[in-house]
């Protein structure tokens, strides 16, 4: 792609979030966009199909920054327990959108396409398998159990109380902050236990 059309298209993914910012996701066209981008209809038409493309491009950018959080590694004495690592994962989360509400906006207003939403569920598994392997890198979890299952459920919990928050308060307000880490927290302590043993490696560094 050349220059000019890199500027466009990141210009249109910009105006997006503008406009996510000031309007509610329902109330925006793929017009819209192109107007406050200053790019011609026919010329978005080049990068973008849709408004639901412009949509999808977003979400799998604030993916990937996510990602990129949750894998910063996270030091011995900074766990107090593993409830406490489960508590810092989802900070690191609700930071994140709290310095981006328009992206807050677009995953938690429940009115994202079906492809975004589906989007959103492959990076959910991802944001498990992310949590999994930090778990197991400070913690023993007992055996015979399928881990990865076990953490997409909590992430789902965690995913499921914020966009409650957002559908009642516009907002990932701090209540519904602490409900969604007690509902995590709850279901994973059926199969964690309360004290799981530290990993050997852990304890001797």
């Amino acid at each position: 792609m050349q220059q000019r059309g890199i500027l466009r298209r990141e210009k249109l993914l910009a105006a997006a979030r503008q406009l996510l910012g000031e309007q509610e996701v329902g109330e925006i066209s793929f017009s819209n966009i192109c107007e406050r981008a200053e790019v011609p209809r026919p010329s978005a038409y080049h990068f973008f199909p849709d408004i639901n493309a412009i949509y999808l491009a977003l979400t799998e950018s604030n993916n990937a920054n996510i990602e990129n959080l949750l894998t910063q590694p996270v030091e011995q004495q900074e766990v107090r327990s593993w409830q406490h690592l489960l508590e810092l994962l989802v900070d690191r989360l609700v930071d994140h959108y709290d310095t981006h509400p328009d992206l807050a906006k677009l995953v938690y207003s429940g009115k994202i396409p079906t492809e975004v939403r589906l989007s959103e569920r492959t990076y959910d598994h991802k944001y498990a398998q992310i949590t999994l392997d930090l778990f197991q890198q400070h913690f023993v979890l007992p055996p015979g159990r399928d881990w990865i299952m076990t953490f997409f459920i909590a992430t789902e919990l965690v995913d499921t109380v914020l966009s409650l928050s957002f559908l009642e308060h516009q907002s990932l307000v701090p209540g519904m902050i602490k409900e969604a880490k007690r509902a995590a927290l709850a279901y994973l302590r059926l199969y964690v236990g309360d004290y799981p043993s530290r990993q050997q490696s852990r304890l001797t560094e």
